[in-house]
């Protein structure tokens, strides 16, 4: 659909313009179309009318893609090649890749002192045929208080290496290597090689490893059917999680919908299964290899070893928030839940407030009157809001759907919902007015249960 207004937007009056309507299948229709705009500035964007669709502009949203600084992290500060966040510093080498991290927090994790910890025994390096690094330019690139960016070139007699990081406030880092082959020819193995110091790698999570003491050897082999592609090791207060991927990752399906949009084996690391880690524990530290294996290139051949690293902890733990707050996973009545002794309570879908799964719009009135008697007696209330699973109330549903498989991830048969519905009930329960009153005279307007719940829908992928 093309529009071609013949007057500015922001104009007030009648502006005449056409919409030009095409398919794959028939000729294009041009039909003039005339907007009456109104002086009067609509409320919140139209947000609160759900048919208008506004929220729509929603897609796509910039929202937290700012170099702003988030409460409880703090501004990045940079000396040299050294970064400092909260609690951390990392130290980069001339090649762009970190020569030292040292973490500051305290064992209790309960603040940051001033004796650091050291997390690496030697610096990280991306170890490839052709020998030795030989730094050809370092910049940096961005210097914001949330981010920090850098891009470094480097080479040996076999690769030209294209190196771009960058750092946030929180301690992650997100680094896209470009490995360009300068000649024909077998290699060996390209491979990120990180040693903990002694003492550091005392626990161990991901790769199949479920959380806890960190194996003296592990062995790892890249594989498809298992959402791994990262490991997480260290101690208490200073630990380092390393993911893999490349240029074409997607974020695969999670749990049961998992096989139907797997995991993108990355070209470089898996290398048609010679790829995995290799993760040694010993005295003098945590090897932890990343390698790619054997594989024959030609000159220009672009391999992409992109990975991502969290220095963790991100930051200290506030223990008295952690007791103070008492939730509650039922809608109930207010006065019944703060008896109980909660002061959070988490409204999940199907209940008289929130009754579309996934999709809390269409009952804000009553959302906010309970949500003011939970703010009166100083008490917190969570919506139930996640994106695997989308109620087919949805107003928007035919405008998602119109977009293919951007949204909606494609299921079986090439479906993309399953659609149930709920047994229909006359049960009637508010639980903004007191029980007394009859759901019928309430001013909230509830409705019967079988009206609040029309139906679910289940993504198919």
């Amino acid at each position: 659909m093309d529009r071609n207004p013949t007057a500015r937007p922001s104009a007030i009056g009648r502006l005449p313009g056409t919409v030009t309507v095409s398919a794959a299948n028939a000729e294009s229709k041009t039909v003039e179309v005339t907007l009456n705009v109104s002086e009067n500035t609509i409320a919140n964007h139209g947000d609160n009318e759900p048919w208008r669709h506004s929220r729509l502009r929603w897609l796509n949203s910039q929202i937290g893609f700012d170099d702003e600084v988030i409460a409880p992290y703090t501004p990045l500060v940079m000396k040299d090649k050294t970064i400092a966040c909260l609690g951390r510093e990392v130290t980069l080498s001339s090649l762009g890749l970190p020569a030292a991290i040292t973490s500051y927090f305290k064992e209790t994790m309960t603040g940051i002192g001033a004796d650091g910890r050291a997390l690496l025994a030697t610096p990280m390096e991306l170890a490839a045929d052709g020998g030795a690094w030989e730094n050809l330019n370092f910049e940096i690139t961005k210097q914001k208080h949330g981010a920090i960016a850098w891009k470094a070139l480097n080479q040996n007699s076999r690769f030209l290496m294209d190196l771009e990081g960058e750092m946030e406030s929180d301690g992650n880092i997100e680094y896209k290597v470009i490995l360009v082959a300068r000649t024909d020819g077998s290699v060996e193995d390209i491979a990120l090689r990180t040693q903990l110091a002694p003492g550091i790698g005392r626990y161990m999570m991901g790769l199949g490893e479920k959380g806890g003491f960190c194996p003296s050897d592990l062995r790892w082999k890249w594989d498809v059917e298992k959402n791994q592609d990262a490991a997480w090791v260290g101690d208490v207060n200073a630990d380092l999680q390393i993911r893999l991927y490349d240029n074409l990752y997607e974020r695969p399906l999670n749990t049961n919908f998992y096989h139907q949009k797997p995991l993108h084996m990355p070209v470089s690391w898996a290398n048609s299964g010679k790829g995995g880690i290799d993760i040694n524990n010993a005295a003098d530290g945590t090897r932890i290899n990343a390698y790619s294996g054997r594989r024959d290139v030609k000159k220009g051949d672009r391999l992409y070893y992109y990975f991502n690293l969290l220095v963790t902890p991100f930051r200290p733990i506030d223990t008295d928030k952690q007791w103070r707050e008492r939730y509650y996973h039922n809608y109930e009545f207010i006065d019944k839940v703060e008896k109980l002794g909660a002061n959070v309570i988490n409204i999940h879908h199907a209940t008289g407030i929130n009754p579309l799964i996934n999709y809390p719009f269409l009952r804000t009135k009553e959302m906010k009157a309970y949500i003011d008697g939970a703010h009166a007696r100083d008490m917190k209330v969570k919506i139930y809001n996640t994106v695997r699973e989308l109620s087919n109330s949805c107003v928007e549903m035919y405008a998602l759907r119109s977009l293919g498989n951007e949204i909606f991830s494609e299921g079986p048969r090439r479906r993309f919902l399953l659609v149930t519905r709920t047994s229909r009930s006359e049960l009637y329960r508010c639980l903004v007015r007191p029980r007394t009153e009859r759901c019928r005279n309430c001013e909230q307007r509830c409705f019967p249960l079988a009206q609040l719940l029309p139906g679910r829908a289940r993504l198919a992928g």
